[in-house]
């Protein structure tokens, strides 16, 4: 006897139910897209594990055992725990730690991080803004977060300092001329770290502006720049993917501004050891 008839899977439970409602093999092999003696062979199985006839041929038809209702039911009952520990195998290998990763920072990710590809089989990365992942994070939702500190918190024990410039593109400063009194500034968001981080370094400066734009995402902020509509305060590793010139020669804006990414791990959920292998990936590609 071939020692593979004697094992029951949930492939063979899967014809064998299909075959005893349908008493049609064509109908089930079309419909399981398997072959007729492939459905004949898992029937042939399903017999010999249960010791008897479970169906039997009269001319063209085919004919059930009394009890097929009862091996339906039971094969129901079989396939339905099947799918639930499929599903339950499959919540287990997503149940990746969450990572989040401020928007502005993905570019740099995929384009310079030799082991991004190991890091997206590892964990699942959240791409979202600063403000929006502190909350997330806050929340328990997220493992980590990688993101610009703001100005008014205290930095995480794992920081990198990151150098901003203020950028702007050749066709604004054609446009510019000595009776202007307010510089044009584009804020990303009004409650954007950056933002306050921009408005922070006007300040110090003591130049007069005017919010010219305020944007929420990147692609926006560089259609403006580009498009010569004002300054933008962003931080150098960001100046590779816009068209502009991050060391503008506006005399007013020569200072930098200081800024600064942060690890931010739950403790119990990520290791020091893992975060700071984490972190080393991720501030590298700040300094690409």
């Amino acid at each position: 006897m071939d020692k593979n008839l004697g094992r029951l899977t949930l492939e063979t439970v899967r014809v064998v139910h299909q075959v005893l409602i349908k008493k049609n093999m064509t109908l089930v092999s079309s419909g399981l897209g398997l072959t007729q003696p492939a459905v004949t062979f898992h029937v042939k199985k399903f017999e010999n594990i249960l010791g008897r006839k479970i169906l039997s041929r009269v001319g063209n038809n085919l004919i059930t055992s009394d009890d097929a209702q009862q091996i339906i039911d039971i094969c129901e009952g079989i396939l339905r725990k099947g799918s639930d520990l499929e599903s339950y195998t499959s919540k287990k290998r997503d149940m990746r730690k969450s990572i989040g990763i401020s928007a502005d920072v993905i570019a740099s990710f995929i384009t310079h991080c030799p082991n991004a590809s190991n890091i997206l089989e590892r964990y699942q990365l959240v791409v979202d803004q600063p403000n929006s992942l502190s909350s997330r994070f806050d929340s328990g939702e997220l493992q980590a977060v990688f993101r610009p500190i703001d100005l008014a918190e205290s930095p995480p024990d794992l920081a990198v300092d990151v150098p901003f410039r203020w950028a702007g593109s050749s066709r604004l400063r054609g446009r510019l001329t000595e009776d202007t009194k307010a510089l044009p500034i584009i804020l990303e968001s009004r409650r954007s770290i950056y933002a306050t981080m921009a408005r922070k370094a006007l300040e110090d400066i003591e130049a007069p502006y005017q919010i010219v734009a305020e944007v929420n995402d990147f692609e926006a902020l560089r259609t403006l720049l580009e498009g010569g509509v004002g300054y933008a305060l962003i931080p150098q590793f960001r100046s590779e993917y816009l068209d502009v010139e991050p060391e503008t020669q506006e005399q007013s804006l020569r200072a930098t501004a200081k800024g600064s990414f942060g690890f931010f791990h739950h403790k119990r959920e990520i290791a020091l050891v893992e975060a700071m292998d984490l972190f080393d990936e991720l501030s590298n590609v700040l300094a690409a």
